[in-house]
């Protein structure tokens, strides 16, 4: 029961977090237009604002670059799952759909889940490789490997 319950508030926190994005994204586009016409780069303005690079700033060298491309692809990999958690959703919305023609359905969102989750998975993999520390290299593919079909 309580993993069900974390479950739904993480699918409520990631759908309200990719809600969001179209605002933020346009936010940001303005921001990015204000930087540039008082002589900021807009290219340094979207590094300020972006998540991964805040919550590496404090990183150096390949440490740094490790860091903003492992969190990256863990939010990649958010969007992949949670992508394929709308696409079973589309499924259960088509009226009139039948149980045999609902399982072909979720069996394609599952089918396109697993090639975006290798290709995220395989990234990950080459990104984490870079990290020297064995330790952190595991904690690194952990946070960025989407989950098992």
């Amino acid at each position: 029961m309580k993993t069900t319950m974390a479950s739904a508030a993480l699918l409520l926190v990631l759908a309200l977090a990719l809600a969001s994005a179209p605002l933020t994204a346009e936010a940001k586009k303005k921001k990015a237009a204000a930087a540039a016409a008082t002589g900021e780069s807009a290219e340094t303005k979207k590094m300020q604002d972006s998540f991964c690079a805040t919550l590496c700033e404090d990183r150096k060298g390949m440490d740094l670059v490790v860091c903003k491309e492992s969190c990256e692809l863990s939010q990649r990999s958010n969007l992949v799952l949670y992508g394929r958690i709308q696409c079973k959703g589309k499924c259960t919305e088509q009226k009139g759909i039948t149980a045999p023609a609902m399982k072909v359905c979720e069996e394609q969102c599952d089918k396109d889940y697993v090639v975006k989750a290798a290709e995220v998975t395989a990234a990950c993999n080459k990104t984490c490789a870079k990290e020297k520390n064995k330790a952190l290299s595991e904690t690194c593919r952990k946070r960025c490997t989407p989950p098992a079909s």
